[in-house]
């Protein structure tokens, strides 16, 4: 193998809105032809560290090198965005009661409370859309999509495993 295309040297980056890191104390290297696959359950790190190679965002300590540099957006790479059309000023759980409005206040808050339940994003009911990975942003956009359909619903099926 030749030398290290993306370099990750103790690379650590959290966000507002979210409690620890997303990516702590990271290091590892990827040569000329090697593969790297990024693999783990939604929140893990891993849009974050796809935009940390594409330049998109930079480490809150350690370095990230492409090809011996620090990424810079679009001089190595393109990138094609996860976009899901959440309102960016509005929190998981206010996206999703953005299309209740005709829902007294308390049902409104029942409501989205259970399908943030049944997708598994209860802990990311009070996080904006900038600090959610790209699978929970979609989670987010499940139940949204369901409006105050009142029928059987299963989360799960709309997810990813």
């Amino acid at each position: 193998m030749g030398a290290a295309q993306i370099t990750f040297a103790n690379v650590s980056l959290g966000f507002a809105g979210r409690d620890g890191l997303v990516l702590d104390d990271l290091s590892f290297a990827v040569a000329e032809g090697e593969v790297l696959v990024i693999l783990g359950p939604s929140g893990c790190g891993k849009t974050t560290l796809l935009r940390l190679i594409a330049g998109l965002v930079a480490p809150a300590t350690g370095a990230v090198l492409v090809e011996g540099r620090p990424p810079v957006a679009g001089a190595v790479s393109a990138t094609v965005f996860q976009n899901f059309r959440l309102l960016p000023w509005k929190t998981v759980a206010g996206n999703l009661a953005f299309v209740l409005p005709d829902l007294a206040a308390p049902e409104r808050e029942a409501r989205v409370a259970h399908y943030l339940d049944r997708v598994g994003l209860t802990r990311f009911a009070d996080s904006y859309p900038r600090a959610l990975s790209g699978d929970a942003a979609a989670g987010g956009l499940c139940p949204r999509a369901l409006r105050r359909a009142g029928g059987a619903f299963d989360g799960r099926a709309l997810r990813k495993p």
